[in-house]
Order: structure tokens, then C-alpha cells, then sequence
């Protein structure tokens, strides 16, 4: 990946954070480090991948969410508890998930099937991105900097 970054930029970088968001942010800021990007074209770009992402994630939900659910049983219990949270707590529930690892993937799937409206959907979301790139970007930065500046004295 980080080879791909180099090659082909801030494309690599919406490609990879509609798959893997931090991970390829972080290799991203890496390339900043490096001198290859720059910062706000990489937290752009890894706020429209992730964006897309999740939304398209959204739609597939409303489309086959539903039987996508029924086909696998083990996961009944867990969508039923992820949409109390989200019956409580719809807008929170929206901003926060991107930030807890790991059900970033199938959680736009349980707020589709809750049926939450997908303009509201987009709006929460829009600011939960745009959060999250933010976030991860400039601390990932400052990270790196500041590790750059231990090792290397």
C-alpha cells in the first residue's frame, strides 16, 4: 500500500480508506511526512472515501439488509442490542460509530434496516466523517511528527 500511495497519490488514498479507513489515512499522513502529499489533500480525500463508503453501505442495506441479516443468526443478537442503542440514541448513535473499531462495516447495514431516513443519514454522517478525517489526520500527524522528533535526535 504504501508503494501504491506514493505512485498514485490521494486516488490511493480514497481508494484505500473506502476499504480500510485508518490504517490507509495513516500510511497517508506517512506520505506527508515524507513529503510526497499534503495534509489537507489527504484528510480530503480519506473523508470522501470513507463518506462513499459508508453510504454505499447504507443503500445495500435498505436493499438486502434485511436478508443478508436472516442468513446469518449469530449476528441477531448483536444488530438487535446495536439497534436499541440506535432507537435511543439514532443522531448519537450516527456520529459515533465510525469510531469504534470494527462495525464500521455493518453498522450503516443496521441503521438502514432501522429504518432512520437516508438524508438524515447522510447529514449525521457527513459530520461524522469530516470529524473523523479530521481527527485522524491532524493527531496522526502530530503523531508521527513527534515520534520523528524522539528517534531522531
Amino acid at each position: 500500500m504504501p508503494q501504491l500511495i506514493v505512485k498514485y497519490g490521494y486516488w490511493a488514498i480514497l481508494a484505500g480508506t473506502f476499504i480500510e479507513g485508518e490504517t490507509v489515512l495513516l500510511l497517508g499522513v506517512m506520505a506527508v511526512m515524507q513529503g510526497y502529499l499534503q495534509l489537507p489533500g489527504v484528510i480530503f480525500m480519506s473523508f470522501l472515501g470513507v463518506l462513499g463508503s459508508d453510504q454505499l453501505y447504507f443503500h445495500l442495506g435498505r436493499w438486502k439488509g434485511k436478508a443478508w441479516l436472516e442468513k446469518r443468526p449469530r449476528l441477531h443478537r448483536k444488530a438487535d442490542k446495536a439497534l436499541s442503542w440506535l432507537r435511543r440514541y439514532e443522531r448519537l448513535f450516527i456520529l459515533g460509530f465510525r469510531f469504534v473499531y470494527s462495525v464500521r462495516v455493518v453498522t450503516p447495514v443496521l441503521i438502514a434496516l432501522s429504518g432512520v431516513s437516508a438524508w438524515v443519514y447522510l447529514c449525521y454522517n457527513l459530520i461524522s466523517c469530516a470529524v473523523w478525517a479530521i481527527v485522524f489526520g491532524v493527531l496522526g500527524y502530530y503523531l508521527f511528527w513527534g515520534a520523528h522528533q524522539v528517534f531522531a535526535s
